[in-house]
């Protein structure tokens, strides 16, 4: 999809419903907007749409010197129309038109509109006959009359005949650049498309797809309200701010060139008196008549008077009391072009019938350009106020504004506000700024400092990893030493830092709260909150399951705890929790209250996370086009805040190996696996997605060594719930796959031993199909069936449904080797079932090759020489190429070479495979083997 119709998914979804109604009749599609609102971006995707479908595409983008030009429009919709076509044409309407479009002299005739008219009528019906017909007018305002009175007569006489007619057309407009559209039958289709402002998150994916570089979350929200939404006034203010940078709050940002000299040739024709009166109606918000009046100290009449010449040149809109810029930029430019004494003194006047605390204090915040204590105070105040209704960004301009007011004296306040600053900045999506305004009181020893270092450790975890986060935690451990309640906060920092380390996580943790339990139990409940949440994930990943215990007083402190940079909501830690335990649907929930409760609050720094939990939840439970959407949301969204953590990107392509795209899952780990090391845990995701993509590709090998690696590194982490990352049950397959029995055993025995411990369904079900796996290599047929068996009943209480398929996969081959066609065919056919439901394709592809018909002689390509059937057996049991050889008396490359052959004829791609489909000779029986296979 193009950059320039990014966020524009609905109107893309109707343009599509208008191109598939051209195709079985009549249909229409009016793209209406203010000037640079994108239409003309919709516009010409829908053209090009229409050109991939095959359709046959007329097309115009008139401008408005064309006005004047007769058919100057008709002649561009039709100049791409083959000569041969005009031939089909009666004589008296071809050369009427051939006259009308100057392609022929007028001669003694003289050329109707309506011969004119029927010609194209009957062109466009000739057209149609042979591909649907989209008749594309970009600009539709800009038509000449003749053309336009020509296109509309067509318009109403195309009856059944595959025509559209897609016009884009600016606001306001007259009725006559619809050509009628609006006034057609009813049952004729029509789209009629209101283009409206892009949201921020599109406005990030437009500037970056222009420039290849971004804003951060508060600065994009800036541009967003500056320009209202409008992509072409976004783009152009993004190039100025990108060459000069983005001004501080408080100052105005600039307006480029180009748009300004739009805009000053509506403001230079006005009166100073008005300009000056538009001043105070930029510097107020939600200007009225009467707070203009007041600001002014003139009568309303006399203030409606000047507004008059100033609606009428398009500037404002006076909609009863209301005073409204036409654009956001206007304001902007009037504000801009003010003196700074002229602005100072429009603040101290509306600073003096301000309504609001919030408005009182911006207004005298810049009512003065020197430190002024009182003024700093109100201002902070106000900041946080504004914070609690939800929104750090007004917060963070506000404290900002407070601290160059502080006075150099106040050396507390000063810090105190900067601290405030961070955290707004934080939430507000702007960590890079937060990182240096905290860095700079984090240098200097002081009562904050230890906070200051705290607050920057938040900022490393996600900007930059584990790593550099404990680094800065232990600094700010030292510099807390002998206060006890900042020690606790620091231990219960370092806990949840140590993510990749959970005994660590756990010492943390214990050492916070006994702290915590020593200071008394009011102390510090946020952090509190945090040593309760890491004891208790700690616990879970050293597999001792999940404690609901620790999670209630988590809770409880929770409802005494304030507002801390660092803390998670205790809900959103248990929606992460529970997936690792099977609660799929309490995952969900809570995760879901979650996300929606940052909206709320506006603290969208928390929701990347969340998204990418919720992620693997729907990833796990099946809903895998869900899962993708939210992987996506979450990449974008931790891109605009400014966090780089590996997960959100791991989970998408785990999503994308589920669904098949191979390329795309493996590129997405290739391009970030060696930049991993500050995201340990995101390693074994990373090595995760491989190994399975090569397990569902049938590269055991492969598969195997980036899976077993995936695991080394989780029980280096201490990570010892194998639901957790769920590889346990991939490189036990793996390693049957490559006839690696006992490592396969071993590994095996982990996974029951652990789902023993903490009875997870997952752990349950895949450990006992596993189980049957290892059997069949070993030729214990009977026991593998009925461990497959268990693994079903275990599935019943599993939200798995993947899972669940790959078992019946692996009893339907066993079923069929053990001669049970019948019963192997239903297994298959589930498994099948499962695999097209849920979209993986790679599976339901393996599944379908294994589905032959039941009963009859096996056919030529399924049928193994003498020889080849006995190196199958051998390697089946679990010896190893060169074993079979030794045993066999042959070479190594035979060996080779007759399970190629094999593989290739049973149409399979592994050991594993191989061993639920080959009765096995068990190594004992060697002396009974036929003589050594011949050089084939």
């Amino acid at each position: 999809m193009s950059d320039s119709v990014l966020g524009r998914e609905k109107e893309l979804e109707r343009i599509v419903r208008f191109l598939d109604a051209v195709t079985t009749g009549p249909a229409a599609c009016v793209l209406e907007g203010k000037a640079g609102i994108g239409k003309t971006a919709l516009w010409r995707h829908a053209v090009t749409s229409a050109r991939q479908a095959s359709f046959c595409v007329l097309f115009s983008t008139p401008a408005e010197v064309e006005v004047a030009f007769s058919y100057s429009s008709l002649a561009d919709l039709l100049a791409r129309v083959e000569p041969g076509a005009l031939d089909a044409l009666p004589t008296p309407q071809r050369e009427a038109l051939e006259v009308a479009l100057l392609r022929a002299g007028p001669g003694d005739a003289v050329a109707r509109p309506h011969a004119v008219a029927m010609a194209v009528v009957t062109l466009l019906d000739h057209l149609a006959s042979v591909a649907p017909v989209v008749v594309a007018i970009d600009d539709a305002q800009w038509l000449d009359r003749p053309s336009a009175r020509v296109l509309e007569f067509a318009a109403r006489r195309l009856e059944r005949r595959p025509v559209g007619f897609l016009l884009s057309v600016r606001t306001p407009a007259d009725n006559a650049a619809l050509l009628g559209l609006d006034r057609l039958p009813g049952d004729v289709p029509l789209e009629r498309i209101s283009i409206r402002a892009l949201s921020a998150g599109a406005l990030h994916q437009v500037i970056k797809g222009r420039f290849g570089a971004t804003f951060n979350r508060a600065a994009l929200l800036r541009i967003h309200r500056a320009t209202g939404g409008n992509p072409f006034f976004a783009l152009e203010l993004a190039a100025s701010l990108l060459q000069a940078g983005l001004p501080p709050a408080g100052q105005a940002l600039p307006v480029p060139d180009d748009i300004r000299d739009v805009i000053t040739r509506s403001l230079t024709a006005l009166p100073e008196a008005t300009r000056e009166m538009l001043l105070f109606a930029a510097a107020a918000p939600n200007p009225t008549v009467d707070s203009l009046s007041a600001a002014l100290q003139a009568s309303p009449e006399h203030v409606l008077d000047h507004l008059v010449g100033a609606d009428a040149a398009g500037v404002i809109a006076v909609e009863g009391e209301s005073v409204r810029f036409r654009h956001p930029l206007f304001s902007s430019a009037i504000y801009g072009a003010a003196t700074g004494e002229q602005r100072r003194q429009a603040h101290r006047r509306l600073a003096e019938l301000a309504m609001t605390t919030e408005q009182r204090a911006r207004h005298l915040a810049l009512s003065i350009d020197e430190a002024d204590g009182t003024i700093a105070r109100t201002v902070a105040d106000a900041a946080r106020e504004v914070r609690m209704r939800g929104a750090p960004d007004a917060a963070a301009d506000l404290v900002e504004l407070a601290i160059r007011l502080t006075p150099a004296s106040a050396a507390d306040e000063y810090d105190q506000r900067a601290l405030d600053l961070g955290y707004f900045l934080v939430e507000a999506g702007d960590p890079d700024k937060a990182r240096d305004v905290v860095l700079a009181v984090a240098v200097r020893p002081g009562r904050l400092q230890a906070r200051a270092l705290l607050d920057l450790a938040g900022l490393d975890y996600w900007g930059d990893g584990s790593r550099p986060a404990i680094a800065r935690c232990e600094q700010a451990l030292k510099a807390a030493s002998g206060d006890t309640a900042l020690e606790a906060a620091c231990h219960a920092e370092l806990a949840i830092y140590c993510d990749f380390d959970a005994s660590r996580s756990e010492r943390h943790a214990e050492a916070a709260l006994r702290l915590l339990d020593a200071a008394g139990v009011e102390a510090d409940p946020d952090a509190r909150i945090d040593a309760l949440l890491a004891a208790t994930r700690a616990g879970l990943l050293l597999g001792r399951g999940l404690s609901f215990d620790a999670v209630e007083q988590a809770y409880e402190s929770e409802s005494r705890a304030l507002a801390s940079i660092h803390r998670s909501r205790v809900g959103a830690q248990l929606g992460q929790w529970l997936k690792y335990v099977d609660d799929f649907d309490g995952s969900r929930a809570k995760l879901e209250e979650a996300v929606s409760q940052a909206i709320q609050e506006g603290d969208e720094s928390s929701i990347p996370n969340q998204l990418m939990h919720l992620a693997q939840v729907e990833c796990w439970s099946g809903n895998w086009p869900l899962a993708l959407r939210y992987a996506e949301e979450s990449f974008e969204l931790a891109e605009q805040v400014g966090q780089s953590f590996g997960g959100p990107p791991a989970i998408r392509a785990l999503v994308d190996a589920h669904l098949g795209d191979v390329e795309r899952a493996r590129t997405t780990v290739e391009e970030r696996l060696d930049a991993a090391a500050d995201q340990p845990l995101a390693v074994p995701l990373y090595l995760r997605v491989l190994g399975f993509l090569q397990l569902s590709l049938g590269d055991a090998p492969g598969a195997a060594r980036h899976l077993s690696r995936a695991v080394e590194l989780a029980e280096g982490f201490g990570i010892r719930e194998p639901a957790v990352f769920r590889v346990h049950a991939d490189l036990i397959e793996a390693l049957i796959g490559t006839g690696e029995l006992d490592r396969a055993e071993e590994v095996l025995g982990v996974l029951e031993s652990r789902g023993r411990l903490s009875p997870v369904p997952w752990s349950l079900a895949t450990g006992r199909r596993c189980r049957g796996l290892l059997l069949a290599a070993r030729g214990e047929l009977e026991a593998a069936e009925l461990a497959f068996e268990d693994a079903l009943r275990e599935h019943e209480h599993s939200p798995v449904p993947f899972e669940r398929g790959r078992t019946l996969l692996a009893l339907g081959l066993l079923q069929r080797r053990r001669n049970e066609r019948r019963l192997g065919q239903e297994s298959l056919a589930q498994a099948l079932a499962i695999f097209e439901e849920l979209g993986a394709p790679l599976w339901a592809g393996r599944a379908k090759r294994e589905m032959r018909p039941v009963g009859g002689r096996p056919t030529s390509r399924d049928t193994l020489t003498a020889a080849e059937q006995h190196v199958a057996e051998l390697a089946a049991s679990g010896l190893t190429n060169r074993e079979v050889a030794a045993a066999l008396s042959i070479s190594p490359k035979t060996v080779e070479a007759a399970l190629s052959r094999t593989y290739r004829k049973l149409e399979i791609h592994s050991r594993a495979e191989l061993g639920a489909r080959i009765a096995v000779t068990r190594p004992r029986d060697l002396a009974s083997a036929p003589d050594p296979l011949v050089q084939q």
